[in-house]
Parts: structure tokens; sequence; C-alpha cells
């Protein structure tokens, strides 16, 4: 009784140990690559980063100059990221909110 007793007033004196989140947002860990972003000038559609993605997330039409990953399948791996010629593949740090309904990021040339 008395052990539980000790807990109850430590919690009562003890900050929170929980993030009010979504109003507070979380703090992303060094080791975690982020949200797959382009720098759009820099691609030449080639299609390496399409063939290179195993989830099959990325979708390139060289003919329409047009790009586009569905966040929903990306797994983060960095495969795209790695055999891209110009570099214009990357993650970026940041923090997104919970989206509302599905859509992909598209990137016309």
């Amino acid at each position: 009784m008395l052990t539980m007793l000790k807990n109850a007033i430590l919690n009562l004196v003890k900050p929170s140990a929980t993030i009010n989140y979504p109003f507070t947002p979380i703090p992303s860990a060094k080791e975690a690559r982020g949200a797959l972003k382009i720098d759009g000038p820099l691609c030449i559609f080639c299609g390496l980063c399409s063939k290179a993605c195993p989830a099959q997330a990325i979708q390139v039409s060289r003919a329409d100059k047009h790009w586009e990953v569905d966040p929903y399948q990306c797994v983060n791996c960095g495969a795209c990221v790695d055999v891209c010629p110009k570099k214009c593949l990357g993650f970026e740090e940041k923090y997104t909110a919970a989206a509302q309904k599905k859509s992909n990021v598209e990137f016309n040339g």
C-alpha cells in the first residue's frame, strides 16, 4: 500500500511524460529519413528511381515530363535517392500532420 501511495505522490510532482500530440509536434529522431522530396528543375525524368523503388511508389513519364510518388506506398528505403544520377531526390526532415485524404505528390517539368 505504501509503494502505491509513493508512486501516486511522485506522479503528481513530476512533469508529464507524454506529448500533447497533434498540437505539439513530435521531434523527429536524427535517424529518421523524413518525407521524400524532389528538386524539380534538376530532374531529367530518366525513370531510374521508378525502377529502383521496391514498393513501386514512384511513376515517371518521360514523354509528359511528369513525376509522381504515392506517399502511402513509399517505405522510405532510400533506394530511389541512391540511384538518382542528378541527385535531385532526397529526404527532408519536417513535421507532417496526418492526412485527411489520400493524395499523391506530383511534379510536372
